[in-house]
């Protein structure tokens, strides 16, 4: 290897290493919805993301009780960005913890707050509201992809 590339290899090891942790503040931690409004034949993405600066592995989140829901499947993943400017480095990493649910019965429901415990720090999600319609539903009724961020 190089000089020039063995020192920007270098470089780039030290500012992903070094990258100071942030305080507890910084960690934001949400629940989105792909929709609030649902026929029970459908499937409904709950995304509960963790973000924060130089955040390290985090727990999976604890799950509220689902009683009007089937959690058919879940998964993670995680990210990352490095920001150099004007000689500050950031590394933001982000965590989301993907739910797939399935409605067991029509109705109005809560999926209420989702919690997550993180360098001796509690957070919450806000309660986010979906409408889970009969199958039989006709199509312009109101059911559909409506994209859905828990209230700040």
């Amino acid at each position: 290897m190089g000089r020039p590339s063995f020192l920007f290899s270098a470089l780039f090891i030290g500012l992903v290493t070094f990258v100071p942790s942030q305080s507890p503040e910084a960690l934001s931690f949400t629940a989105t919805v792909d929709r609030t409004q649902a026929f029970v034949s459908d499937q409904i993405t709950l995304t509960l993301s963790v973000i924060g600066e130089g955040l390290g592995n985090v727990p999976e989140p604890e799950l509220p009780p689902l009683n009007d829901f089937t959690v058919i499947r879940r998964n993670s993943s995680s990210s990352a960005q490095i920001s150099f400017v004007n000689g500050n480095v950031t590394a933001t990493k982000t965590w989301n913890f993907i739910y797939i649910l399935q409605p067991n019965r029509e109705g109005s429901f809560t999926i209420n707050a989702a919690s997550i415990r993180h360098e001796g720090e509690t957070y919450a999600t806000n309660p986010i509201p979906v409408e889970v319609m009969p199958a039989g539903t006709p199509p312009g009724s109101g059911a559909g992809a409506v994209p859905q961020q828990a209230p700040a």
